[in-house]
C-alpha cells in the first residue's frame, strides 16, 4: 500500500468515525446496562441496527468479530458465522468483514461468502493455528472463488506483524511441495496483503 493511499484510508477512518461515532455510543450506553445470564442468553445483531443504518447511508465498511474471544461473558455461540445472515441480507450494499473468518468455523465463514457478495474475511490473530490448517483454508478459498475477499490482518500488538507476513510468504511454496490444489500464487499474496482491502473499503481504481 503506498504512502498516498494510507492518507487516503487515514481520512476516510476519521470521516467514517465522525458520522458513526453517535450510533456506537447509543448502542455501548445499552450494553453496559446489559448483563449476561449465567448460562448465556441467545442475541442477534439487530440489537445494534442503528449502526448499520448509519453505515449503509455512508457506505461505509463493517468489520464484526467472529470465532471465539477470552472473555468469559464472550459466547461462542454469539460469535458463529451464520448468525450474521439477517444482517447480511438486509443490507446487501454494506461491505461487511468477518473479523478472523470464524477461526475454527472458518468453512462455515468461507461458505457464506459464496451466497454474500458483500462479506469479506481477515485472518487476525491465526497464527496460533497450525500452518497446514491456516494453508488449507486459503487453498479452499481459492477453490470455491472468494479469496478475493480474503484479508491479512495480525491483532496487533498481540501479534508480530512481521513473522506473521513471513509465514503467509512460505505459503506458495507449500502448496507446491504438499501439491494442494488450487495453489497458492505470489500474485495471490498480493492480493491478500492489500488489495482486496482496498476492495474492502471501496479504495480500488478497478
Amino acid at each position: 500500500m503506498s504512502y498516498d493511499q494510507y492518507q487516503d484510508l487515514s481520512k476516510l477512518a476519521k470521516r467514517i468515525y465522525k458520522h458513526v461515532n453517535p450510533a456506537v455510543k447509543e448502542v455501548q450506553e445499552r450494553l453496559t446496562r446489559y448483563t449476561p445470564k449465567p448460562f448465556g442468553e441467545k442475541r442477534t445483531y439487530t440489537q445494534n441496527w442503528s449502526i448499520y443504518e448509519k453505515a449503509a447511508s455512508l457506505g461505509a465498511p463493517i468489520v464484526i468479530h467472529t470465532g471465539w474471544g477470552p472473555l468469559p461473558q464472550n459466547r461462542i455461540t454469539w460469535q458463529e458465522p451464520y448468525v450474521l445472515e439477517d444482517l447480511l441480507i438486509e443490507f446487501p450494499d454494506i461491505n461487511i468483514s468477518f473479523g478472523h473468518t470464524g477461526c475454527h468455523r472458518v468453512n462455515d465463514a468461507l461458505m457464506m461468502m459464496v451466497r454474500h457478495r458483500n462479506l469479506y474475511g481477515d485472518f487476525a490473530y491465526w497464527y496460533f493455528f497450525p500452518f497446514d490448517f491456516l494453508v488449507r483454508a486459503l487453498v479452499f478459498a481459492k477453490k470455491i472463488g472468494v479469496f478475493d475477499r480474503l484479508m491479512w490482518g495480525t491483532d496487533f500488538p498481540h501479534t508480530d506483524p512481521k513473522a506473521d507476513s513471513e509465514r503467509y510468504r512460505k505459503i506458495p511454496e507449500y502448496t507446491k511441495r504438499h501439491e494442494l490444489e488450487p495453489l497458492i500464487t505470489e500474485e495471490d499474496l498480493e492480493q491478500f496483503f492489500s488489495k482486496n482491502a482496498l476492495r474492502f473499503l471501496k479504495k480500488d481504481k478497478r
